[in-house]
């Protein structure tokens, strides 16, 4: 490799987490003009990827923290957060408050409690009423103020989980709807007033991935291609364990130029199980992208899919795609199924979800995301099955114990052990209400 392509590629290695880390090289620049102009990109391989989309849906996944209107006595039942020593004033009005909201009438009732914190000032309980007041009548940048005020002088731990679930309601919803905006703005070839847009919402939140992506993204629209390199590896300071495959993908179009159409071939036969026709085309830039951990990730996995007993024997144990790069290549692989099954689940098909995850599970069983998304639908067509006739409790039980082996499978993306451990727990919790014996 020669010292022009060891400045273009900065290996990651993985820390014992499941995590990624960049080496200690710093990071990459290169000229704008070195052969990646933007229109010399837009061919077949990636002419879906030349244009601005939502994905705060995929980075703020709807879940605990959206407000379930239906449940919120229950939060505002919690014992800890009646205090003892109340005016007799104040406690009127949370109580005609209350009476309000179960009225479904927001507007008074926000109305009524500006004027028991009037009265009470430190009650966590009419910060709580106010905040639902708020979120319910969209006044979100309202309520990220009245959270920002109260936050860090709440100690219940109780509380203070149910002030973070409201703050982060409202992040996701600010989020969604200025992406909308810039994304129409996009739309209208403005990128230098979707940027703008990107920037103001970063200063209000510094660390919110939507918006730390589409700057990435737009720097990349305007051929700004150091900007853009730059802006991911901001935004990869804010995540977590994963590499995300927004990220990844933009990365992607960033490293391998000229040579994306041959790699897309590469993936597209993957996906049919032809691992020959994928490693020529990959092997055909093999040079100019050697040591690349996207281009390394996708060879390798072709490899192992050669014929032989010894590739037999990898595909049958899970074990061997443990780690995170190896999970971003399966996801790569899959991302037309995790897509699909993920829109699904967004608008409640969940058996449309369950078709597309299971198309992705024939082509790859061993991608931790697919598995646990796939477990997630299986449970969630039964949780929120709408009233009337149930179905037959050998399918729910069928379908729960698939689900729970799934979630087995899941583990090995050290990413969605957490959310696999809690789905679970809601399994079982599934399994009580229904009255149907648990797994063994």
């Amino acid at each position: 490799m020669d010292d022009d392509q060891q400045d273009r590629i900065r290996p990651r290695r993985e820390e014992a987490g499941g995590g990624l880390t960049r080496d200690a090289r710093g990071s990459r620049t290169r000229p704008s003009g070195q052969g990646l102009v933007v229109e010399k990109l837009a061919d077949a391989a990636t002419a879906g990827s030349l244009q601005l989309i939502s994905i705060a849906d995929q980075l703020m996944p709807a879940c605990g923290a959206d407000i379930d209107t239906a449940a919120a006595g229950a939060d505002f039942g919690i014992a800890s957060l009646l205090a003892e020593q109340k005016s007799g004033r104040a406690r009127a009005l949370v109580e005609k408050a209350r009476q309000l909201m179960a009225a479904k009438q927001w507007r008074p009732a926000l109305g009524v409690v500006q004027q028991a914190r009037v009265c009470d000032p430190s009650s966590t309980e009419v910060v709580l009423l106010q905040l639902q007041c708020l979120v319910e009548l969209g006044h979100f940048e309202l309520a990220l103020r009245v959270v920002s005020h109260v936050r860090d002088h709440v100690v219940d731990p109780e509380v203070r989980s149910l002030i973070l679930r409201r703050e982060a309601t409202c992040i996701r919803a600010t989020t969604k709807e200025l992406e909308g905006r810039l994304i129409a703005l996009a739309g209208q070839g403005n990128l230098e007033g979707a940027l703008q847009l990107v920037e103001e919402g970063l200063a209000r939140q510094p660390s919110n991935i939507v918006f730390l992506c589409q700057r990435a993204k737009l720097h990349y629209l305007r051929s700004e291609l150091d900007a853009a390199r730059l802006a991911i590896e901001e935004a990869r300071r804010h995540v977590g364990r994963e590499s995300t495959d927004v990220l990844a993908e933009l990365e992607r179009l960033l490293d391998f130029g000229p040579h994306a159409a041959a790699i897309e071939a590469g993936r597209q036969a993957l996906r049919k199980g032809d691992a020959a026709a994928a490693l020529r085309a990959l092997d055909s830039c093999a040079e100019a992208l050697a040591g690349n951990e996207h281009y390394e990730g996708l060879r390798d996995y072709a490899h192992e899919l050669r014929p032989g007993a010894l590739a037999l024997v990898r595909k049958s144990k899970p074990v061997a795609v443990g780690g995170a790069l190896r999970q971003q290549t399966l996801r790569w692989l899959l991302a037309e199924e995790i897509q699909r099954g993920g829109d699904a689940l967004r608008e409640g098909r969940y058996a449309r979800a369950e078709e597309a995850y299971s198309d992705a599970g024939r082509i790859e069983p061993r991608c931790g995301a697919v598995c646990f998304n796939h477990a997630q639908a299986l449970f969630l067509k039964h949780d929120r099955r709408p009233g009337g006739r149930p179905s037959p409790a050998g399918d729910v039980q069928q379908d729960l114990a698939n689900a729970e082996a799934l979630v087995e499978r899941a583990m090995v993306d050290a990413g969605f052990r957490e959310q696999a451990e809690a789905l679970t727990q809601a399994i079982r919790g599934l399994r009580q209400r229904l009255g149907l014996p648990q797994s063994s």
